[in-house]
């Protein structure tokens, strides 16, 4: 969520202007920390109802905003593409920035998946939005091709980041990890290190 942040902020500040430079006086350096700022008071993250308390902390860390996105027994308890575009467009209206949406692949109460996607689609209406999976929990299956379609991993590359914890339905230790180069999950299955 920090290197969301940052992307954001870096993009706004260059589109107005007020990039950081070696030879910036210290005046432009508070206009730029003074903007930074605001744009910060009005910046939000948003994740599936279902998702992990961790999204919600992370925000709350950062001192940012968190919305949650409706997921429930309609749905299979998934984040949809229809309740996300409904939440971008409500904070919209309010005069918030989303950034940051995080979907999951298997969520911890009810293993849901979220619609990966109609989650990935968003990116062509909202270009800016880092798109970010957690599938500590449940992401150890697409290493099964069986399950690949289930997941609808092939929308994974449309997303900004992606974590798994091996340790959880691989039962590794957490110094084991994926080494992907170049991640299709229409290749053959990664190497576990």
């Amino acid at each position: 969520m920090v290197a969301a942040r940052d992307r954001h902020l870096r993009k706004v500040l260059a589109e107005e202007g007020l990039v950081q430079r070696e030879d910036e006086t210290e005046e432009q350096r508070i206009r730029r920390e003074d903007r930074a700022a605001d744009l910060k008071s009005r910046m939000v993250a948003l994740g599936s109802e279902q998702c992990h308390s961790s999204a919600q902390k992370a925000a709350n860390i950062l001192g940012l905003r968190y919305r949650e996105v409706r997921a429930g027994g309609n749905t299979n308890y998934c984040m949809t593409g229809k309740a996300l575009r409904a939440r971008l467009e409500e904070c919209r209206s309010r005069g918030l920035q989303p950034f940051f949406v995080a979907a999951t692949i298997g969520t911890t109460v009810t293993c849901s998946i979220d619609k990966l996607d109609e989650i990935a689609e968003m990116k062509k209406e909202w270009p800016d939005l880092w798109l970010y999976i957690d599938a500590a929990y449940a992401g150890s299956a697409l290493i099964c091709e069986e399950y690949r379609g289930l997941t609808k991993a092939q929308y994974i590359t449309e997303f900004d980041s992606f974590n798994v914890n091996l340790h959880k339905w691989l039962l590794l230790n957490f110094d084991a990890r994926f080494v992907v180069p170049n991640f299709s999950p229409l290749t053959p299955t990664p190497s576990i290190c």
